[in-house]
């Protein structure tokens, strides 16, 4: 398996506004979009940086996986997502190597496939399609 590019590298946060604060006054990252999930009640903001985001993300409740992280690890890397020619080669190639894979459909219909941390010393990897929107 080979990855294209790095589409979003994931920063778990405490406090996202203040994250938001140091990162555009430390290093000039223009905000591209915020979000929020409804099933997770993470709040998200997306900052560019060339072809790639940095996507700053904290749960309100203090409660999910990125609150588990954070309280686990501290603030820091969470996830990297990364884009590969065809998904379905990249986790053929993957088990082909012994590394466990999880695909899934999101609800807006795109598929995914995650990398535990176990098989990439100690980062989770999302991995998608070219073309596939970020999410």
């Amino acid at each position: 398996m080979r990855a294209r590019k790095l589409k979003v590298a994931t920063v778990a946060v405490k406090d996202l506004d203040q994250a938001v604060k140091t990162f555009q006054a430390s290093f000039g990252f223009p905000v591209a979009r915020r979000g929020n999930d409804p099933r997770s009640g993470a709040s998200s903001a997306y900052l560019k940086i060339g072809d790639a985001e940095i996507e700053l993300v904290a749960e309100g409740a203090g409660v999910g996986p990125v609150a588990d992280f954070v309280a686990q690890r501290g603030e820091g890397l969470f996830l990297l997502k990364l884009e590969v020619e065809d998904l379905d080669a990249a986790v053929r190639d993957l088990e082909s190597r012994g590394i466990g894979v999880k695909v899934e459909t999101s609800p807006g219909g795109q598929r995914v496939a995650w990398v535990g941390p176990r098989g990439t010393n100690g980062v989770l990897l999302q991995l998608a399609a070219s073309g596939t929107p970020v999410r």
